[in-house]
């Protein structure tokens, strides 16, 4: 086993799910905040998906959802999601709708009664190095033909001024089956509620439905973290068993994690098997030094888990009612 940085531009899980890129208060008089820099991606390799210009007033912190103008006509198989934001960009990520959504419709998104519907399709992955080695090779997410696509762009302006941003997705996918299906086994709490001056840690419970392998696991929380344990809690067994094992433990959390945090990675040659009926304990710790709540989004506590092969009903999703 072993333990690698990821450079993400996620984890809302919902939102998110996934990496987040720091901007400090020096970059404040910038206002215009759209993609620069976006390669091109071949015809037979993907897709770019540019995102409506949005504009946020100063000292909002929002996420705007948007569906571009693009469904799959046949299944598809994304191998890669890469995000482009401007340097206030927070997090891009791919989700998908159960529902038809109208082409070029946008909405605020921040509040999580306004996303219940939305799952993860796809996590995003800038890094260099291919998929960081954490899908097996010959894998892919299926994107099943008529998914209505939908993006979720996440700001927060640090600025005394208006800014204007305009995200770029991109999908990198295949027609072709791959040898295996990926997909993701997430565990969010969604609920967080932590007062001013307190320190307060949470935990919820996702049981497996079905024999899985994972082969990298991460966790996701903000700068208020201290600390994240996921445990795996065998069928029958019980909290504190020596049968248990950590999947993943950060004993110190530092908010530079929030953007890189530690990848366990064991790889398709080594997974970690989850059997049905076994149970995934996520706790997350947080010191809360405002003097306001602090709650989620602006607060997480989510474990992603990339798994093999894909059961049938492929996103495994575990969040609080």
């Amino acid at each position: 086993m072993r333990i690698q940085l990821l450079g993400l531009t996620s984890v809302s899980l919902l939102a998110m799910l996934y990496g987040c890129n720091t901007t400090s208060t020096a970059d404040a008089v910038i206002n215009d905040q759209r993609a620069q820099n976006v390669p091109a991606i071949a015809a037979d390799k993907g897709r770019s998906f540019v995102g409506p210009e949005l504009h946020m007033a100063a000292g909002e912190d929002k996420m705007i959802c948007w569906v571009p103008d693009w469904s799959p006509d046949q299944n598809y198989y994304v191998t890669r999601f890469a995000s482009y934001q401007g340097k206030m960009g927070h997090h891009l990520v791919a989700m998908q709708s159960p529902d038809p959504l109208p082409v070029g419709k946008t909405w605020d998104c921040t509040d999580i009664s306004n996303m219940l519907n939305l799952r993860p399709l796809v996590l995003p992955d800038n890094s260099q190095t291919k998929n960081l080695e954490v899908m097996p090779a010959d894998s892919a997410i299926k994107m099943p033909k008529g998914t209505t696509i939908v993006f979720q762009s996440h700001y927060i302006n640090y600025g005394d001024t208006e800014l204007v941003f305009q995200d770029v997705g991109q999908l990198f996918m295949t027609t072709t089956p791959p040898k295996s299906e990926v997909n993701y086994l997430i565990v969010n709490d969604s609920h967080i509620t932590v007062m001013p001056g307190e320190t307060t840690s949470s935990t919820i419970e996702c049981v497996v439905p079905g024999d899985i392998n994972l082969v990298a696991s991460l966790g996701h929380m903000h700068e208020w973290g201290k600390r994240i344990d996921v445990e795996v809690v065998p069928v029958g067994g019980k909290k504190g068993d020596a049968t248990n094992a950590f999947l993943y433990q950060q004993k110190t959390w530092v908010p530079e994690y929030r953007d890189a945090p530690p990848v366990q990675l064991w790889g398709a040659t080594k997974p970690l098997a989850l059997h049905k009926g076994d149970t995934v304990r996520l706790t997350c710790t947080w010191t809360n030094d405002k003097t306001t709540p602090l709650k989620y989004p602006h607060e997480m506590c989510t474990s992603v888990n990339y798994y093999y092969p894909a059961l049938p009903e492929g996103l495994l999703l575990c969040d609080p009612d």
